[in-house]
């Protein structure tokens, strides 16, 4: 599965995602990243936070509960990163 493949598919949960939100606003909210973060979160071999800060301007990720970023391993395959940001009594745990 290339990358666009899988952009196109998180395109599609994401609209799932909306459609049951809008149902149920009282589901879990989830974000989901398209391939393209972590290639330029590692700008250069290097952590390069300048190049993605503006990708989370119009969402907060502290309201959601959980957080996917697909990452290419060695260009051979996908791994989901998956964050599960749980409410605790007001304060968020990332895990």
């Amino acid at each position: 599965m290339d990358d666009e493949e899988l952009n196109a598919y998180g395109v599609l949960l994401e609209l799932r995602h909306k459609k049951t939100t809008d149902v149920n606003p009282t589901a879990p909210k989830h974000l989901l990243f398209n391939t393209f973060l972590f290639k330029q979160l590692w700008y250069l071999q290097k952590y390069s936070y300048h190049m993605v800060w503006r990708w989370t301007k119009n969402n907060d990720i502290f309201s959601m509960d959980t957080i996917f970023i697909p990452v290419n391993h060695a260009n051979s395959h996908w791994v989901f990163c998956n964050s599960a940001c749980r409410r605790r009594g007001g304060d968020h745990l990332l895990l």
